[in-house]
């Protein structure tokens, strides 16, 4: 198993740097901090604590980079290692930022009307009234393109070794959902279901809601998959886990 960044930071202070080392580095390029008020009485506490502080703000690379400004002679047992930890941390922010932006922040926009029609509003139908519009769909469309966007970039990005096939198809269930969304909403406003007085809705409705609930469930399940796999297999490319 590979060892982390932060792991053999620690083994080269503790075993290759002498305590007037672990001050110089401080001193010299780590200005922010004050030595004498780190936790730690020993030289190993005080490594352990630095590495931690930049750990924790996810700057290990910085924290890298000035060692080997100061001691070049580590440069083969740690430059390789900060790359792969920089590289970990893009994917990292890669995953949460579209886990966020792309899937959690949509999905709880589109429910909250749904939600208000039953607590509040408390109309009849609002299963249907809610979800026949084909917003979902185009929820669902949006999901699939965009991860077939995003795959794309990591892979020209890090040259992961990923088929074709991870962004191509999902970018055409995603424009073929897409058509099926303009047909649907075509369809709903031609008719005028929108305007019907609350009743007994016409079967459509029902099922276009059914069809685009299923649709978004099974993006997300597919997106989200696809995504645990694509991080894991990153990870391992890079970090060798």
């Amino acid at each position: 198993m590979s060892i982390g960044l932060e792991a053999l930071l620690y083994k080269v202070m503790r075993d290759r740097m002498s305590e007037a080392d672990l001050q110089r580095l401080y001193f010299n390029f780590i200005q922010e901090l004050d030595y004498d008020n780190l936790e730690g009485g020993s030289k190993d506490a005080k490594a352990r604590s630095l590495i931690t502080y930049f750990m924790h703000r996810k700057r290990l690379p910085e924290l890298t980079d000035a060692l080997l400004q100061m001691r070049p002679d580590l440069r083969g047992e740690l430059e390789v290692r900060s790359g792969a930890e920089s590289k970990r941390v893009a994917v990292s922010d890669w995953m949460k930022d579209w886990l966020f932006l792309q899937l959690f922040i949509p999905l709880v926009i589109l429910l909250i009307p749904f939600v208000a029609d039953v607590i509040v509003v408390q109309r009849e139908h609002p299963f249907q009234i809610t979800f026949s519009d084909g917003d979902l769909m185009l929820f669902s469309a949006m999901l699939l393109i965009g991860f077939s966007i995003h795959t794309k970039q990591m892979h020209l990005q890090w040259r992961a070794s990923i088929s074709d096939s991870w962004f191509s198809l999902p970018q055409a269930a995603g424009v073929v959902l897409l058509l099926l969304f303009v047909m649907l909403e075509y369809d709903v406003i031609h008719k005028g279901y929108f305007n019907l007085d609350v009743g007994v809705l016409p079967k459509r409705v029902t099922a276009y809601s059914c069809f685009s609930c299923s649709a978004a469930l099974i993006s997300i399940m597919f997106s989200v998959i696809k995504f645990r796999k694509l991080t894991r297999l990153l990870l391992k490319e890079t970090m060798g886990y």
